[in-house]
């Protein structure tokens, strides 16, 4: 029996969908570009990557995009304390 999950995330910028097969231990993850027009209606591209994942190369992404997020937060905490 396999099993799917998918999640998708929807921000004005990019959308990234996330399927976890958990039968083969692999994460199928898509993001794309993202249109939002003057009306607001949302265009999710087909400009993006696909990446099929296991969970320690996902694991390091998640780590480094941690990090990055962490840095800008000190970076606006930063500026906020000075202004």
């Amino acid at each position: 029996m396999e099993l799917f999950r998918k999640s998708e995330l929807i921000l004005e910028s990019v959308s990234v969908v996330i399927t976890t097969n958990v039968d083969d231990g692999l994460v199928l993850v898509e993001m794309n570009n993202v249109d939002v027009d003057i009306d607001e209606n949302i265009t999710v591209l087909e400009d993006g990557i696909t990446a099929s994942l296991d969970y320690e190369d996902l694991d390091e992404i998640i780590l480094v995009l941690q990090q990055a997020s962490e840095t800008l937060k000190r970076k606006e905490q930063q500026y906020n304390e000075r202004g």
